[in-house]
């Protein structure tokens, strides 16, 4: 992704959220980063049901992979 090269971590973490991103890996500043993500939900550019929806998307990957068998190395 080339958002970083021309957008700050803030610019990029909210614009990543706005176009479907889940989670946003790697700032390069974090705290930017999630500054910008809280900034723009309490503002409303980025509503607080789009944050719910990640949420219920990870926390159901991360129970469906719990319930796969493990694989051995």
């Amino acid at each position: 992704m080339v958002l970083f090269l021309h957008h700050t971590s803030g610019e990029a973490a909210v614009g990543s959220i706005k176009a479907g991103v889940d989670i946003v890996l790697g700032p390069r500043d974090f705290t930017e980063a999630f500054d910008a993500v809280m900034a723009a939900v309490n503002n409303g550019t980025i509503s607080e049901e789009r944050i719910n929806q990640s949420v219920r998307r990870i926390l159901t990957l991360r129970l469906a992979m719990k319930k796969m068998p493990q694989l051995k190395e």
